[in-house]
């Protein structure tokens, strides 16, 4: 039995979310609406998985994620079920989607073990909109380090995206979106606080790792690479 808690600020969706996983091998033992209180939760049950909505009012749920491991003294693999688009979650969050080898075996880590299993802070990312079947397989693959599962949002993400987007800082994915909506240099500059001088080696940047050439083929990459909606 794979044991979740689930995050979710509305109580129909935490109902929803426990209903599509009854009788598929998945326990939800504990639920709540919001980080900092999941994180007594996280302390006290340990699960084998947690799967959370981004969008949560008025907390920092890059930094939770981050600290979630520290709170339950492993790695917890996490899974954004969420109404928020992947490109949209790239600029709002700060290093959710990175990634290294950790070696792990059964949930935890060993100081020998026969696979490294890729310790992302998210595993996978389901929409809302997604079938139910989604949800149970993105928990049962996240669980034994299988993720992200076919046809969800992150597996169609790799699937689609060039070697050439995995360089892109995340401050980079910020200046390509708002060069794509149109904005100029200055108005960039205002938006993310820098200057113009830093706007403008940015895009030096993204022209070199896309290697493009103009602003609007920047936002025609970016379009087609699913950053830009």
């Amino acid at each position: 039995m794979i044991h979740t808690i689930i995050i979710d600020p509305h109580p129909i969706v935490r109902i929803g979310i426990r209903e599509a996983l009854r009788g598929n091998g998945v326990d939800v033992v504990g639920e709540s609406a919001t980080a900092a209180d999941a994180v007594p939760l996280l302390k006290r049950l340990v699960p084998d998985v947690l799967v959370t909505e981004l969008d949560l009012p008025n907390e920092n749920v890059a930094r939770f994620l981050q600290s979630a491991a520290e709170h339950a003294k492993r790695l917890i693999p996490v899974i954004a079920f969420t109404s928020i688009s992947l490109s949209t979650a790239l600029i709002r969050f700060d290093n959710i989607f990175a990634c290294q080898q950790r070696k792990v075996e059964n949930g935890k880590d060993k100081k020998s073990t026969k696979e490294n299993v890729s310790s992302c802070k998210i595993f996978d990312y389901i929409l809302k909109t997604s079938p139910p079947q989604l949800i149970v397989q993105a928990i049962k693959a996240a669980s034994s380090g299988n993720s992200p599962i076919p046809h969800s949002e992150l597996d169609k993400f790799y699937a689609t995206k060039s070697n050439a987007v995995l360089p892109l800082t995340k401050r980079e994915i910020q200046v390509l979106y708002h060069i794509a909506n149109g904005l100029s240099n200055r108005e960039i500059g205002d938006t993310l606080q820098i200057s113009r001088e830093t706007v403008k080696d940015h895009i030096t940047n993204i022209f070199q790792k896309t290697k493009v050439k103009t602003r609007t083929q920047i936002a025609v990459w970016g379009t087609k690479h699913g950053l830009v909606e």
